[in-house]
């Protein structure tokens, strides 16, 4: 039981930190180094398209990675624990999506809130979970050859 939650909180964790230290990066980039202590909003708008882009391809394999950590933590049934850790990030990505639709000034593209925030968490945790599983029953499956075997 305790693993199962600590995996989870631990596949969120993962997905939080991967997402934040690439939004720094972005930040960083796009203000030459210098992290201000009010980003200018005209700067961050010009980045538009790109910061868009960017962070909804990275946010596939950042979901990707988390539904993978929640299955390595979690030994067993990894496709199910990945499943209630897309079900979470689902849950309250779909709050923050409803929270910014009538955001007053919302930079956002509304795909890009729908990806991000709803559809990476439903398609991609579990598919990292997935290709765990796959990877521990393949190496379950497979037979052990011999080191002697081999020359």
């Amino acid at each position: 039981m305790l693993r199962s939650i600590g995996a989870v909180i631990l596949g969120y964790l993962t997905l939080m930190i991967l997402v934040i230290a690439f939004d720094v990066t972005i930040l960083l980039v796009a203000t030459g180094g210098k992290i201000p202590e009010k980003p200018d909003p005209e700067k961050m708008r010009s980045l538009g398209t790109f910061y868009s882009v960017a962070n909804a391809t990275a946010g596939f394999f950042f979901a990707i990675a988390a539904g993978y950590v929640t299955a390595w933590v979690a030994r067993r049934r990894e496709l199910a624990h990945a499943c209630v850790l897309a079900a979470i990030t689902a849950g309250l990505g779909t709050l923050m999506f409803v929270g910014r639709l009538n955001a007053a000034e919302r930079p956002e593209p509304l795909w890009y809130l729908a990806t991000v925030y709803i559809a990476w968490p439903i398609l991609c945790i579990p598919l990292g979970g997935l290709l765990r599983a796959r990877h521990v029953r393949s190496r379950w499956l497979s037979p052990e050859i011999p080191i002697d075997a081999v020359k």
